[in-house]
C-alpha cells in the first residue's frame, strides 16, 4: 500500500541507526509474572464492556455492564488482590456500549456516562451517574438523563471534569454537549455540529486552564459514495509511476473541533459558533500542505484520541480508515490571539496500516503510541506496533529505527486492540488480544491475551508472555455475506482488554472471558516485584555484527539455555522488526522485503543446542555501513517469546536491474539492463540467472556471465505461452506465518469430484455397468482431479525462490514482437535476477512481468 505521507507529511525514513555492540547478544530477563485471573463479576450472569481507572489514592475501580443488573462497579484498595467495594446503578439494566468513567482529584467522586436503548427502535438515551464509595458499597448519589431526545449512537458518550463540574458529549448524526456544575444537574443539551454528518462519536478533553475541547470526525461523504470525495475517489496530478502527488479533491471526510475558552478560570458555555472544520480551515489556510492544496479530507470513524503534552497543548491522534489507512496526528499550536491552530496531519507509522490505536504520556511530555496493523493490511504485516515522540509530537522514532517497533512475535495471528500504559519510571507496558487461529466467518474465534514490557522507554520489548492460559471467545461483529473477515479486527461486540498502572507501578488488566451466556470480567496483575517464571529459556547470539552487500545473506549463530524445569522443549525461531527505508531505486524497502531461513531447516532450537539464522538483505537496500541496520531474532515456546536485537553492515547494492517491470504479450519479449555495481561483492567471475520464474517465461542473458572488466549484461525475458494465474510465483512470508491450506481450491475440487461421481453412478445404471467397472472409473476420475489440483496449487514448477523475492518500483520494459494476449485477465509474475559466484548467490533485483 502506497502512503502519500511517506513522501510528504511523514517523518524522514533516512536516519542514523544507533550502533549495536559487537559480540554477545542475550535476551534480558524482565519479570513479568501474572496473578491468576480473578473473576470480579458475577459468574451467574453475562458481563461485557469493562472500563478501568485508578483514582488519586490508588484504588483500582472497574466498571462493566451486567446483563441482569446493568452497570456494575467494583473497587480494590489492596492493589487488585480483592474487590470488596461494589455497587450497581439502578435503572441501568439493558445499558449499551462501554460505560465511561472519570474520578475527581480527591478520589471520592466517580462519574459514569452511559447509554441505554430508548422506546424508539435504534435510538438511545444518555445518562450520567455520580457515585461515591461508602465502606463495602458504592452509593449512587444521583443519575440524570442528559439527553432530551433519543438519538442514534454508535459509541458511548464521553465525559470529563471541568472545574468542579462535569461535561458530557455524545452523538452520531449530530454532536451534543451538556454541562453540570455539580455532576447532578445538567444544562439543556447544546448542539455543536453545524452540518449533516456521520460521526463515530465526539471526544472531550479539558486542559489545566479549564478550556474545553470537543473533537469528532465525519465520514458521511464516504457512506453516501458522493462523487469526487477523497475517501473513495481520490483524484489529482500523478507522477511518472501513476501515483498521485497533488490531490485535487475538495471534500470527503471531515475533522471538527470546538473550543470553549474559560472565563477567569471558570469553564465557559459551549456554542456551535466555535465549531470549525479543520479539513478546510487549519489544514488548508493556516498550516497547508502542497500535496493537499484544498485541505485534508481523510475518513475516520471511532478511534479518535485527545490528550495534552507537557505544555498543555492538545493533540489529536487517530487511525485514518480511508483512503490511506494510516496513523495520523495533529497538534494544537497556540496563536498570539484566538484559538490554537492545528498542524497538518503527519503519519508517524509505516505502511502496515492501523487499527485500534492507543496512546499514553509521561511526566516529561513524551508520547507513547501502540496500534495493530490495519484491517486491510496483508497477513505479512499483522502485528502490534509501537513508536515514541520526545519532542511534543514533532517527530516519532525509537532508538533503533525511525519506523515503528514490532512488539508482537513473528507469526502472531490477528493481534488486535492494544492498550498502552506508562509507569512513573517511564517503563512501557502493552497488552493485546491475539487470535488462536485465522479468523473465520462461520465459527467461534478464540484469543489469548499477550503482554510485553519495555524498560528502555520502548526501544526494545525483549519478552512477550501470555497473560492467561485460558482461551476466550473473540467477540467481533458477524462477517457480512460475501465478504472476508478482517485480517485485524477493529470493532467489538463485548469490549476489549483494558489496562492501567496502579500505585505499585504494576500493570493491571481486565477483560471479558468467554463472552456469551457465562462471560465474566476477569482481572490480572503483571507484578514486576516478583521474579520471572522459574521454568523458562533464553536465546543468545554469539556472532559479531556481519557485513554483506545488498542482495546477499548474513548469518548469525544462536544458542539457547534453559532454567528450572523447562527441559529440552523446542524453541521456534523467527525474525521481525526489520528497518523500513527509502531504497536505491526510488522505492521504499519494506519490512516484508527481508526474509530469514534457518539451519536446521525446521527453524527450531533446543537448550544446549545451536542454530543458524540466515537473513537475506533486499537488493536495493542503501549503504549504511557506519550505522548498522537492526532487526530482531525471536525464540518462541508456548506462550513465551524472547528476542534479541542484532544488526548488520551493508556497503550498498551489489548490482541492479533496470527497469523493474514490463508488460509483455504472449510471444513477445522485453529487455532489461543488468549491471554489477560492486564487483568486490563477488569471488571470481559472476554467472547470471533468473530464479522463481514460471514455466511460461524464459530468461536469456547476453553475455551470460560478467567479469571485473565487463560488468553489464542484457537480459531478455520472453513470454513463451499463455500464463495461468495459478502459475505465478510469490515471495515467501517474512514473519514466519504458518502456511494455510487453499480452502477454496480444495473445496472446488471435492465439489467437482462429488458431482462427477453422481453423474458416473447414474450413467452407469442407465448403461447397466457393474460395480467393479464403476469403481475403476471413479478411481481414474479422482486421480485425475487430485493430480490436476496439485499441479495448479504447486505452481507447475514456479515456486517462489527460497532466498526470498524482493519488490522494486514500477518501470517500463521494452516490448519486442506482437504476440497474442494471454486472456482477458492480466497475469503478473514476480521473479528474481541473481548473480552466482564462488562466494554464493546474490540477489540483484526483482522483475515483475505482466501479460495482458
Amino acid at each position: 500500500m502506497y502512503n502519500i505521507f511517506s513522501c510528504l507529511g511523514r517523518f524522514s525514513r533516512v536516519v542514523s541507526f544507533c550502533s549495536l555492540a559487537l559480540g554477545l547478544y542475550v535476551t534480558s530477563a524482565h519479570a513479568q509474572t501474572f496473578s491468576p485471573p480473578n473473576a470480579i463479576s458475577s459468574t451467574s450472569t453475562s458481563s461485557a464492556y469493562p472500563t478501568m481507572v485508578v483514582d488519586a489514592v490508588g484504588h483500582i475501580n472497574v466498571a462493566w455492564i451486567d446483563n441482569a443488573a446493568g452497570i456494575n462497579i467494583a473497587s480494590s484498595a489492596d492493589g487488585g488482590l480483592t474487590f470488596p467495594t461494589r455497587g450497581s446503578i439502578p435503572g441501568s439494566p439493558g445499558a449499551a456500549f462501554q460505560p465511561q468513567m472519570v474520578v475527581d482529584s480527591t478520589g471520592n467522586i466517580i462519574e459514569i456516562a452511559w447509554a441505554k436503548p430508548s422506546a424508539t427502535s435504534g435510538k438511545f438515551d444518555v445518562f450520567v451517574s455520580r457515585l461515591t464509595a461508602s465502606g463495602s458499597t458504592f452509593l449512587v448519589i444521583g443519575t440524570t438523563q442528559v439527553s432530551t431526545t433519543s438519538v442514534v449512537l454508535v459509541s458511548a458518550p464521553r465525559l470529563a471534569f471541568a472545574g468542579a463540574g462535569v461535561d458530557v458529549v455524545w452523538g452520531n448524526a449530530d454532536t451534543w454537549i451538556a454541562q453540570s456544575l455539580n455532576g447532578l444537574t445538567f444544562s439543556a443539551p447544546i448542539k455543536l455540529s453545524t452540518a449533516a454528518q456521520d460521526s463515530g462519536g465526539p471526544r472531550i478533553a479539558v486542559d489545566k486552564s479549564e478550556n474545553i475541547f470537543v473533537a469528532w470526525t465525519d465520514r458521511l461523504a464516504q457512506d453516501q459514495g458522493q462523487p469526487g470525495n477523497y475517501c473513495t475517489n481520490p483524484t489529482g496530478n500523478t507522477n511518472g509511476s501513476g501515483i498521485i502527488t497533488v490531490y485535487t479533491n475538495q471534500f470527503g471526510g471531515n475533522y471538527y473541533i470546538n473550543e470553549t475558552p474559560s472565563v477567569g478560570g471558570v469553564p465557559g458555555v459551549p456554542s456551535s459558533a466555535a465549531t470549525r472544520n479543520l479539513s478546510n480551515t487549519d489544514w488548508k489556510v493556516v498550516n497547508p500542505n502542497p500535496s493537499y492544496p484544498n485541505g485534508y479530507f481523510g475518513c475516520s470513524y471511532d478511534n479518535l484520541h485527545l490528550f495534552f503534552d507537557q505544555h498543555d497543548n492538545l493533540h489529536l491522534l487517530w487511525g485514518d480508515d480511508a483512503p490511506l489507512e494510516d496513523l495520523l496526528t495533529s497538534t494544537a499550536v497556540p496563536q498570539a490571539s484566538g484559538s490554537p491552530a492545528f498542524t497538518f496531519p503527519i503519519g508517524p507509522a509505516g505502511d502496515e496500516g492501523v487499527s485500534s490505536p492507543s496512546v499514553a504520556t509521561d511526566s516529561t511530555g513524551s508520547i507513547y503510541v501502540a496500534w495493530a496493523a490495519g484491517a486491510k493490511a496483508a497477513s505479512s504485516s499483522e502485528g502490534i506496533y509501537f513508536i515514541r515522540s520526545d519532542d511534543d509530537g514533532n517527530s516519532f522514532s525509537t532508538k533503533f529505527s525511525a519506523e515503528a517497533t514490532v512488539v508482537s512475535a513473528p507469526g502472531a495471528i490477528s493481534p488486535a486492540y492494544p492498550q498502552t500504559a506508562v509507569d512513573s519510571s517511564r517503563n512501557v507496558n502493552i497488552v493485546w488480544e491475539q487470535a488462536d487461529q485465522p479468523i473465520t466467518a462461520g465459527s467461534s474465534n478464540t484469543f489469548h491475551l499477550f503482554f510485553s514490557r519495555s524498560v528502555d522507554r520502548g526501544d526494545t520489548f525483549p519478552t512477550v508472555r501470555e497473560v492467561s492460559p485460558n482461551a476466550s471467545v473473540l467477540c467481533i461483529p458477524p462477517t457480512p455475506s460475501g465478504t472476508t473477515p478482517p485480517t485485524t479486527p477493529n470493532t467489538t461486540t463485548c469490549g476489549t482488554v483494558q489496562m492501567t498502572i496502579d500505585a505499585k507501578s504494576n500493570a493491571d488488566m481486565s477483560w471479558v472471558n468467554n463472552p456469551g451466556s457465562a462471560s465474566n470480567i476477569e482481572f490480572s496483575i503483571a507484578d514486576f516485584t516478583l521474579p520471572p517464571p522459574q521454568d523458562d529459556f533464553s536465546i543468545s547470539v554469539t556472532s559479531a555484527t556481519p557485513t554483506a552487500f545488498s542482495g546477499q545473506t548474513v548469518t548469525y549463530s544462536l544458542t539457547a539455555a534453559a532454567t528450572g524445569n523447562f527441559g529440552n522443549s523446542a524453541i521456534t525461531l523467527g525474525c521481525n522488526d526489520f528497518p523500513e527505508v527509502m531504497g536505491t531505486q526510488g522505492r521504499t524497502v519494506f519490512r516484508s522485503d527481508f526474509s530469514c531461513t534457518f539451519t536446521p531447516a525446521s527453524g527450531t532450537l533446543t537448550p544446549g543446542g545451536t542454530a543458524t539464522v540466515n537473513m537475506t538483505i533486499p537488493a536495493d537496500l542503501p549503504a549504511n555501513s557506519n550505522n548498522p541496520y537492526p532487526f530482531a531474532i525471536n525464540g518462541t515456546n508456548g506462550g513465551t517469546t524472547h528476542r534479541v536485537m542484532v544488526a548488520f553492515n551493508d556497503p550498498g547494492p551489489a548490482g541492479s536491474v533496470q527497469p523493474s517491470s514490463a508488460t509483455v504479450a504472449v510471444g513477445a519479449s522485453a529487455t532489461f539492463s543488468v549491471n554489477i555495481i560492486n564487483f568486490n561483492a563477488f569471488s571470481g567471475n559472476v554467472n547470471l540467472a533468473c530464479s522463481g520464474q514460471p514455466a511460461w517465461i524464459q530468461c536469456g542473458f547476453n553475455p551470460p556471465s560478467v567479469t571485473p572488466s565487463s560488468t553489464s549484461s542484457v537480459l531478455t525475458v520472453k513470454v513463451v505461452s499463455a500464463p495461468t494465474g495459478s502459475l505465478l510465483s510469490y515471495p515467501p512470508s517474512v514473519r514466519g506465518l504458518p502456511g494455510q491450506r487453499n480452502v477454496v481450491l480444495w473445496s472446488a475440487t471435492w465439489t467437482a469430484l462429488c458431482l462427477l461421481a453422481v453423474a458416473l453412478v447414474f450413467g452407469g445404471r442407465r448403461e447397466g455397468l457393474n460395480a467393479p467397472i464403476l469403481l475403476r472409473g471413479f478411481a481414474v476420475m479422482a486421480l485425475t482431479l487430485v493430480l490436476a489440483t496439485g499441479l495448479i496449487s504447486c505452481g507447475g514448477g514456479a515456486a517462489a525462490p527460497s532466498n526470498g523475492a524482493t519488490s522494486t518500483s514500477s518501470g517500463t520494459g521494452s516490448g519486442g514482437g506482437s504476440g497474442s494476449g494471454g486472456g482477458s485477465t492480466p497475469a503478473t509474475a514476480n521473479f528474481m535476477v541473481q548473480a552466482q559466484a564462488g562466494n554464493g548467490t546474490t540477489n540483484l533485483g526483482r522483475i515483475s512481468i505482466t501479460t495482458p
